[in-house]
Formats: structure tokens, C-alpha cells, sequence
């Protein structure tokens, strides 16, 4: 599994991470996508809203916020089905086994952790 490592739930739980991303430049305007997750010992927020800037007028305009919640836990490979026993238990893997709640939707994603 290359680029992927380890992560343990000691790095995650009671963490908060922040992006920000320049999404696309034009003549007149710009905008920046700014991105949050925060992980609590069960539950991974992740929130994203843009911002729109004239260069002409030098104003702003920021979208509305999106903020999504998931049940997570770690796994050292990607399970078949999501298992709730798991979440919020002490856990390390390559996996980032996410399940969002109101929906069916499961995620498997490698999880990266930089300065």
C-alpha cells in the first residue's frame, strides 16, 4: 500500500484540521474554498463553505455552509460493512471508515497526517 500509513485514534480523536484551497482565478474574480474537520472521540464533523472575491469591487461573497456528520473509527483493512461496534473505540489502521448519519452512505478513505 504505497503513501498510505498508520494512523491510530489517539492522532484523530479531539483533533481539528483546517484547508484552505484556491479553487479557480479569473479576470474579475476569484474564489476560496475553506474546509474543517474536526474529529470528537465518535464523531467526524466536516464542514466546507466558498468565498468569492471581485477584484473589481473588492467585495466578497460567501456561500452558505455545508456541514455533514459521520460516525467513524480506524481499520487496518477496508471492511465489508460498516461496524458500529467500533466507533469511538481505540483503534489504529490505514482505513478512515466513515458512516454518515441520516443516510446509508459508508466511506472508505486513507487518512494522511501532516504539519
Amino acid at each position: 500500500m504505497y503513501g498510505q500509513q498508520t494512523v491510530t485514534y489517539d492522532q484523530l480523536a479531539r483533533t481539528k484540521w483546517n484547508r484552505e484551497v484556491n479553487d479557480w482565478e479569473g479576470k474579475t474574480a476569484y474564489s476560496k474554498w475553506f474546509y474543517t474537520m474536526e474529529f470528537t472521540d465518535s464523531l467526524l464533523i466536516y464542514s466546507s463553505y466558498g468565498v468569492t472575491y471581485d477584484k473589481r469591487t473588492n467585495e466578497s461573497h460567501k456561500s452558505g455552509t455545508a456541514i455533514r456528520w459521520f460516525l467513524y473509527y480506524l481499520s487496518p483493512e477496508k471492511p465489508s460493512a460498516f461496524d458500529y461496534s467500533k466507533v469511538g473505540k481505540n483503534s489504529s489502521g490505514q482505513y478512515l471508515v466513515m458512516h454518515n448519519i441520516g443516510s446509508t452512505t459508508t466511506i472508505y478513505g486513507h487518512p494522511e497526517l501532516t504539519n
